[in-house]
């Protein structure tokens, strides 16, 4: 007979948005356990990402991106300097040149709908003034003063620090191998090792990435659902550059439908990375493909040109769980409640990419708000 654990609240997956999705509720005092399928919290998507903090510019009115994103910014700045977390709001430059004024200003202009705050064209002048080495043919683009940088694995690792202090519990090793609502109680299969035990809680949240789909299926009120989405694995590779930063503010150009370009970061040495790309895979592959760095090389020159006198180094690759279709101009974080397979107190995250980390404290508030509690 299979040991039963009650709780009133399950977690089911350890990356940035279950960390901050378990904190909130345990804050809450609701007994809280977070399942995790690594030896490592946050081992995939949270780990392999570019660490910027957005400001929700980008993302349509009224959206979950959009509503989410600017509050979420602040939050992650607000717990980072109460937790010591290292951040920096270094801000961006989104460029562009003449024939891209009427796409800046519309931009501006939809960030400002979303109540992002600290945006502001830039002339020619201006743009050279913050950033040299910017090539000359950028002659217009829009400063967001509230982008910013943040040290993830540190973060994650804050998340979890301060959910255990309050008496959350984190089962690393362990899956989840079915879920279904019985009694008015979420009882779930968990494998921890060779050992198996039933979890009893009164909610349920499933917050597992690149795996959602697949766990979607072993859940007996979700696999039947029409909203359960399957997962378009997007490849995005990052490479780096030794020596002296040539920019001191991230530096962005016009997104496209499903990313916002090869861009040019720093982490909080100061050291220059660029990317991620997008590349559509059938698999989860976190190699390097043949043809990115020149790829990377053709699009970075078109800001910065001296990349050609630089030697560009493989840093490393993620993989993000998008639920856009090739053919989609935008796709919305989607949370499966109620409405849409019908079992009480269960919530089902998908499609948790980019401005995912930003948002991770909005998104567990949210999440909380929906849960009633």
């Amino acid at each position: 007979m299979k040991e039963i654990i009650n709780c009133n609240i399950a977690v089911i997956g350890g990356g940035v948005v279950g960390l901050a999705t378990a904190l909130e509720l345990q804050q809450a005092g609701h007994e809280t356990i977070l399942i995790e399928k690594n030896s490592l919290i946050g081992d995939e998507v949270s780990s392999r990402n570019s660490g910027v903090i957005h400001s929700g510019i980008y993302y349509p009115p009224h959206s979950l991106k959009a509503q989410l994103t600017f509050k979420g910014n602040q939050f992650l700045y607000e717990y980072a300097h109460k937790n010591d977390v290292p951040v920096h709001q270094v801000g961006k430059i989104i460029y562009g040149h003449d024939k891209d004024q009427d796409r800046l200003n519309a931009l501006i202009k939809n960030g400002e709908a979303n109540g992002v705050q600290g945006l502001s064209l830039l002339d020619h002048k201006e743009i050279k003034e913050l950033e040299p080495n910017l090539n000359e043919n950028i002659t217009t683009g829009i400063f967001s003063k509230f982008t910013g940088i943040i040290d993830v694995p540190l973060l994650m690792a804050s998340y979890a620090k301060n959910f255990e202090s309050l008496g959350g519990v984190i089962s690393k090793n362990s899956k989840c191998l079915e879920s279904s609502q019985k009694f008015n109680k979420h009882h779930s299969l968990i494998q921890t090792g060779e050992e198996q035990f039933w979890l009893d809680s009164d909610k349920i949240i499933f917050a597992t990435g690149l795996h959602s789909f697949n766990n979607g299926q072993n859940i007996s009120s979700i696999k039947h659902s029409e909203s359960l989405k399957k997962i378009n694995y997007s490849k995005g590779h990052y490479y780096k550059i030794s020596g002296n930063a040539p920019f001191q503010h991230l530096i962005y150009p016009l997104p496209d439908s499903h990313g916002l370009g090869i861009h040019y970061t720093l982490d909080l040495s100061g050291a220059a990375k660029f990317g991620p790309d997008v590349e559509f895979i059938d698999n989860i592959d976190l190699s390097f493909s043949q043809g990115s760095m020149e790829r990377f090389r053709n699009s970075i020159k078109n800001y910065w040109p001296e990349v050609i006198h630089h030697a560009l180094q493989e840093d490393y690759v993620g993989v993000r769980p998008k639920i856009q279709m090739k053919d989609e101009p935008f796709a919305d974080f989607s949370f499966l409640t109620y409405d849409h397979h019908g079992s009480e107190g269960l919530i089902f995250m998908q499609g948790i990419e980019s401005p995912g980390l930003t948002c991770s404290l909005a998104i567990a508030k949210y999440i909380r708000e929906k849960l009633d509690l």
